[in-house]
C-alpha cells in the first residue's frame, strides 16, 4: 500500500509534533483545536476517517517557531483491510520524505 502525500519542507527550527494513538481518541479533534483550523476533517464515533498521514502548520507566536503538527491514521482502524503494520509504513514512509 503506497501513499501519496505532498512533501512537506520541515525548517531546521521548526518543531514538529506527530499525534499517533488509537482510531476514535480524539487525534484530529486535538490538531483541529490546536490550529484552529475548521478543515481538519473529525469524526463523530468510532469509525476510523483519517485514512492518510496530514499535515497542518501554525506558528507560536511567543516563540516566532513554526509548529508543524501531523495528523496519522488510527491504530485498530475501524476497516478490516487497513492493518496496523500499513499505517506504520504510511507514517514511516512519510517522516523519511523529511
Amino acid at each position: 500500500m503506497s501513499s501519496k502525500f505532498n512533501p512537506v519542507a520541515v525548517g531546521q527550527n521548526d518543531v514538529v509534533i506527530l499525534v499517533m494513538g488509537s482510531t476514535g481518541t480524539g487525534k484530529s479533534s486535538f490538531i483541529q483545536l490546536l490550529t484552529n483550523n475548521t478543515s481538519v476533517k473529525i469524526g463523530n464515533n468510532l469509525d476510523s476517517l483519517t485514512s492518510e498521514v496530514q499535515v497542518f502548520r501554525l506558528l507560536d507566536h511567543t516563540s516566532g517557531r513554526n509548529i508543524v503538527v501531523v495528523d496519522t491514521p488510527g491504530f485498530d482502524d475501524s476497516r478490516s483491510d487497513i492493518t496496523d503494520t500499513a499505517i506504520l509504513k504510511k507514517i514511516t514512509e512519510f517522516l523519511l520524505n523529511q
